[in-house]
This record gives C-alpha cells, sequence and structure tokens, in this order.
C-alpha cells in the first residue's frame, strides 16, 4: 500500500454552514466585537455567531437543546432556553437563546455538527485494499442511531484492465451497509512503473448505532486495487437521532430535517363522535341540504406528525330530503396513508316553516361572520323582548311551541325554550334541553344547554319577576340565583354533558 502524500488533519467536523431559515429576532447581543445573529432559532434551523471570532472557544450551557460547533454556528435541537458562553484569553462572555418549536418536527438528539469523520486511509481489511472511515459521535447524551455520509475521492488504483477478472466477493461489514460508489470523469492512466490509474469516485458509505462519546471504524472495500486516496472531499452526511432525521447537502449548502422514522401512527378524532356527539335523543349536531358541512366545525382530527388533518363524511346513505337521525362514519386520513374512523351519530332536518321564520329573524339581529357568543347576546335579546309569557306552551314538540312563539309572541317557559332552540339550531349554535329536577306539579320548568367557546353553558330566556340575565352562564353562576331563589335551578347535573366552568358572560 502506498502512504500517503498529502498532510491533513486526523478528524474534522462537518460545519453545518446553512444559515437558510433562522429565526428572526428583535434580540441582537454584543461583545468584544462579537455578535450573536439572533436571540431565538427553532429545532433544526441554526444561527452562527457573526464578527472576529479568531481565539474563541464556545459551550452552549444545555447541550440538549441547543448545540455550538467550534466555529460558532448553533443548531437548535429542543425547545428551552439555553446560554452560550464564548471565552477568550480568561475572558467570558454569555448570551441567552430560546429554541422554539418547529411545528410538529421531533426533537434532535444529535445534529451533524456532533458528528465528526476521519480523513479516509487506504488500508488492507480481511485481505481486501479498502478505505477506512472513523466516526465519532461527539454527543454527551445523544445515541446516533445511524447514518450516511458521502465523498468524491481521488484515489490511486492498481490497473487491473488486463488481470482476470475475479469472483464477486461479498464485501460489505457484518451490521453496516456499505454502498458501491459511482464513477464520475474519466480515468487517467500515469505513465509510472506501478502502472497505477487515478480515478475520481463518489464513496456513499453508512453507518451503524455509536454510542455518546463513542466511535467506530466503517470499511468501503469496492474500490479494487486501491492504493492511496489522494483528496477526499464531503459531498454530504446525514444522521438519525431519536425519530429525527437530518442531512447537510455540501454542493447547496443546506440542511433539512424532518422526521426519520417510518409514521405509523393514525390521527386522533375528537368532538362530537361516538358516544359524545349525543345525549338521549338530543342530538348535538343538526345538519340540513344546504349545510351538509356544518359537523366539521365539531369535529376534528389532529396527526402527530402532520398537524390538522381534514375530516371526511360519508352521508352516502343521507336521505337529505328526510327527516331523521343517521349514524354517519367520519374518517382522517394523514399524509402517510393512515386512516383514522369514528362513528357521528347526526339530526337531519328538512326546512320547514319554523326553520325559515328563524332564518328571517337571524338576517336582521346577527351580522355575517360574528362569533357565537354575539349570536347567542342577540338571539337572548331577540327572544326576551319578542315573547311576554303566558301559561301555555302550544304544543308536545319545541318545533310546535317555537312556532306558536313565532305567530302570537306568547308561551310558557317550554315556547321560550323552543323559540330560543329554533334561532340557536338555524345559527348553527348545537343546543340541547335541560328540565327543573325534580320538581313539583306544574311547576316544571324547561331551558337551553348551548355549546359556545368549546362547552355548555346556560341559555335561559324566561323572564323573571326578580330580573336576571342568564345567557351563557356556568354552574357556579346559576347557584348563586338558586341561593336566594330556591328551586328556580334545580337539575341533575348528570344527566347531562359536562358544563364549561370559564365565565364568558356576566350574571345572573
Amino acid at each position: 500500500m502506498g502512504r500517503n502524500r498529502w498532510d491533513c488533519r486526523k478528524f474534522f467536523c462537518f460545519a453545518l454552514l446553512c444559515m437558510a431559515g433562522i429565526v428572526n429576532s428583535n434580540v441582537n447581543v454584543q461583545a468584544a466585537g462579537l455578535e450573536l445573529e439572533s436571540g431565538s432559532v427553532k429545532v433544526g434551523r441554526q444561527v452562527s455567531f457573526i464578527g472576529n471570532m479568531e481565539g474563541y472557544t464556545f459551550k452552549s450551557s444545555d447541550e440538549d437543546i441547543a448545540y455550538i460547533s467550534r466555529d460558532g454556528m448553533i443548531t437548535g435541537k429542543k425547545q428551552g432556553e439555553t446560554t452560550i458562553i464564548a471565552k477568550k484569553s480568561g475572558s467570558r462572555k454569555k448570551y441567552k437563546l430560546i429554541v422554539k418549536a418547529n411545528g410538529n418536527k421531533p426533537v434532535i438528539r444529535v445534529c451533524t455538527d456532533e458528528v465528526s469523520i476521519g480523513q479516509p486511509e487506504a488500508v488492507v481489511r480481511d485481505g481486501i485494499n479498502s478505505a477506512a472511515f472513523t466516526v465519532q459521535n461527539r454527543s454527551e447524551n445523544g445515541v446516533v442511531k445511524k447514518g450516511k455520509f458521502s465523498f468524491l475521492c481521488k484515489v490511486l488504483c492498481k490497473d487491473t484492465a488486463k488481470e482476470p477478472p475475479e469472483e464477486e466477493k461479498d464485501t460489505n461489514v457484518p451490521g453496516q451497509e456499505t454502498e458501491g460508489g459511482v464513477f464520475s470523469g474519466e480515468d487517467e492512466k500515469p505513465d509510472t512503473e506501478d502502472n497505477l490509474i487515478l480515478k475520481e469516485k463518489t464513496i456513499s458509505v453508512s453507518f451503524g448505532k455509536i454510542q455518546p462519546g463513542a466511535e467506530i471504524t466503517v470499511f468501503y472495500k469496492k474500490l479494487k486495487g486501491l492504493e492511496e486516496i489522494q483528496e477526499a472531499e464531503l459531498q454530504s452526511v446525514t444522521v438519525y437521532s431519536g425519530e429525527a432525521k437530518l442531512k447537510y447537502a455540501v454542493e447547496t449548502d443546506t440542511l433539512s430535517y424532518g422526521w426519520g422514522t417510518e409514521d405509523k401512527e393514525a390521527p386522533v378524532i375528537r368532538g362530537f363522535v361516538g358516544k359524545k356527539g349525543y345525549n338521549g335523543n338530543d342530538v348535538y349536531i343538526i345538519l340540513y341540504k344546504d349545510r351538509k358541512t356544518a359537523y366539521k366545525k365539531y369535529i376534528t382530527a389532529y396527526d402527530e406528525r402532520d398537524g390538522k388533518v381534514p375530516v371526511k363524511a360519508d352521508f352516502s346513505e343521507v336521505d337529505w330530503n328526510r327527516k331523521g337521525t343517521y349514524m354517519i362514519l367520519v374518517t382522517a386520513k394523514d399524509k402517510a396513508g393512515n386512516t383514522a374512523k369514528k362513528k357521528m351519530k347526526v339530526q337531519v332536518r328538512c326546512l320547514s316553516g319554523v326553520d325559515l321564520y328563524a332564518d328571517s329573524i337571524l338576517k336582521k339581529i346577527t351580522k355575517p361572520g360574528w362569533s357565537d357568543l354575539a349570536k347567542c347576546k342577540a338571539i337572548y335579546s331577540y327572544v326576551k323582548s319578542h315573547m311576554r309569557y303566558v301559561n301555555y306552551n302550544g304544543g308536545k314538540s319545541w318545533e310546535s311551541a317555537a312556532l306558536r312563539a313565532l305567530r302570537y309572541g306568547n308561551g310558557n317557559c317550554y315556547a321560550y325554550y323552543g323559540f330560543a332552540r329554533c334561532l340557536l339550531t338555524r345559527a348553527g349554535i348545537p343546543n340541547i334541553m335541560i328540565t327543573r329536577y325534580p320538581a313539583l306539579p306544574n311547576h316544571h320548568h324547561w331551558w337551553n344547554l348551548a355549546y359556545v367557546k368549546g362547552g355548555w353553558y346556560h341559555f335561559d330566556t324566561t323572564p323573571r319577576r326578580a330580573g336576571g340575565y342568564f345567557c351563557l352562564m356556568t354552574d357556579a353562576q346559576l347557584a348563586v340565583y338558586e341561593r336566594s331563589h330556591p328551586g328556580t335551578f334545580r337539575y341533575s347535573g348528570n344527566a347531562y354533558p359536562k358544563r364549561a366552568t370559564k365565565v364568558i358572560c356576566k350574571g345572573p
């Protein structure tokens, strides 16, 4: 084997010089001519020191949060806060750095700056001329699961063109994946007695698990007649750690970062699905032919990697011209093809007189783009100001009670409940009936529970002699009135969906 004809360091660390995607910050810290480009950075992105760094050494107070290379390049690894320390000639400067989450992307256990690779050497391995690489994991805590690097090399090899072909051998190192190279350029045949030829070849080498602070040696055995490696220029380096994958490409000076493990988890569907979508005969989601997609406001799907994922309902068995309750299949599919499925109970209504009445009222008292909270307040005020209490409900269903209220402007508490339900339903706000319990004969009471801002609230438009405002009240707010007016708001709390505790309206 010939000896190396060029001088170089035994080890060199691949500094990631990509500055793309640096998070803008108003924080600009300077000291002794040294400036930190930004006071914050996202996971998988980088920020650097700029200025004269000669003589400085750098250290991160928490290398699990951010790692800084010898030349002042910082890589965000995990959400948190760390201090970057710069030392020079006995002086010590500190720079605060905040690392922010990068969407749903994973934590980085080992970044590419923490992996150093020795210059390749021509050696004999198992009787085969090979290129040897020493790979070191410089991380204090992170484990490298696997990785890969590629070099563009100029190598001297024996001219084996006139030699009889050798039997193909499996030269992979046990436990290590080694890839073949790709020739680029023409072979040159120098006029030497050794009959050596100079080849330019791209070498790609994979390596396996490396513990923190440990190093391994990997061999590339597919260079026949290898005598000497004259030049080796890094092309790319890829590191898998934890669930993250990072790849640095030298030519484009870019760092790519994402998931390094296969996505096998389906999205999670939440909201009014399964038993969470109804309470007895009261179904939370009411759909009309002109509002088939209204369910999407109350059913969402979230994927650990993709974030929010669209939901889709199968309405193939629904007759939109026939009132009724249906069980619908809802699905959500992530980018990897994992699909989640849930059943959703919906009530389909056909536009009738009471619905059309409600639309005409809502057009007058609400505006497009209003929040559900604003709509509820407008509906509450309208019902209170356009109804007069009489001890007659107008029918056995809330629709008939609402129709009486619309026509005559009066009725008992059941009519008030029905009128409010009619308007809330056409406004797209889920609402159900709640009743007084226990109730004395002829002392029944009905009111609404309305779903607003992610929670159920009491909504009672029936007037009181003592007055009171009961628009979107919590249990605790109703309890205040109940203490001074016993029996008004007695109900079986366990018989209804859990109510919200956050106060969103003043009262009673």
